[in-house]
């Protein structure tokens, strides 16, 4: 399943904090938020939206002035009319870039850097292990009239600044169709002062059933003494664990219902074997 992007939402709610503006993130199976926020004031300490799901803040970044951070949310609820929110204890100017993906529930590492001028900062190599990979960068430079740019090509870009002064941030995202090492590198013009950047990458793919739940099938029909049946729902146990297949999955419990509710006697192992297929 490739990895899709749904739809992005942003917000410079100001000193105090606050939310995005709404977006629709019906089908996504990934949150990812960077935060840009003002290094020199208290730092970001919520992270929040309106369906209630909790994020996983990665590494925070500052130097002077410039603040960066990455958050996640795997398996999110989602819909229409969707808003993140930030704030802090203080004065923390954020700069919310919230994007919703498809196809992906798996994060795997992160990178970054600061400097404390300069015209480019890179991010530092990341390497996915497979194809097809989501590669989320963020950056926060301290001054509001900077126009940034992103290297190598290919990432889709989104820029905020605040309205009242303060930081400028920007986040982009490209999806790897062959893995391979990567640093994204953003430029400004004109050069910045204070400046920091992260990197995070999440694979292709979703989250596997729990194989606890197949063991505990096998158990159901052991007890059930039904040898034949055994045999069935332990080949239907592999197919479940080879195509991670959580329709199948949903099935075979489906089956262990069925299984209890009918008498023991031969006949039950060839009814089984219909319903599973």
């Amino acid at each position: 399943m490739a990895i899709t992007h749904i739809a992005t939402g942003t917000g410079a709610p100001g000193a105090g904090g606050g939310w995005t503006a709404p977006f629709d993130s019906t089908g996504a199976t990934l949150l990812v938020v960077g935060i840009t926020s003002w290094g020199s004031g208290n730092p970001i300490n919520n992270v929040a939206d309106n369906y209630a799901n909790t994020f996983t803040g990665l590494t925070v970044r500052v130097t002077g002035t410039a603040r960066h951070r990455i958050y996640y949310c795997i398996s999110p609820v989602t819909g229409p009319g969707h808003t993140v929110w930030a704030s802090g204890a203080g004065n923390t100017y954020p700069i919310i870039i919230a994007s919703a993906f498809a196809g992906s529930e798996i994060y795997h590492s992160e990178s970054g850097a600061t400097a404390a001028s300069g015209a480019s900062i890179a991010s530092g190599i990341v390497t996915p292990p497979s194809n097809g990979a989501l590669i989320f960068t963020g950056v926060a430079v301290a001054n509001a009239g900077s126009t940034n740019t992103l290297s190598p090509a290919g990432f889709t870009l989104t820029h905020r600044n605040q309205a009242s002064g303060g930081p400028n941030g920007s986040a982009g995202w490209l999806v790897q169709a062959v893995a391979a090492g990567i640093d994204p590198t953003w430029a400004f013009s004109p050069a910045q002062g204070a400046q920091t950047v992260n990197t995070a990458v999440f694979l292709d793919g979703l989250l596997t059933p729990p194989p606890a739940r197949v063991s505990q099938l096998g158990l159901e029909v052991l007890e059930r003494q039904d040898i034949t049946l055994n045999a069935r729902v332990s080949q239907v146990a592999m197919e479940v664990l080879e195509r991670q297949d959580i329709t199948l999955y949903a099935r075979v419990s489906q089956v262990a219902l069925e299984v209890l509710r009918i008498p023991a006697k031969s006949e039950s192992s060839e009814q089984i074997s219909i319903w599973i297929d």
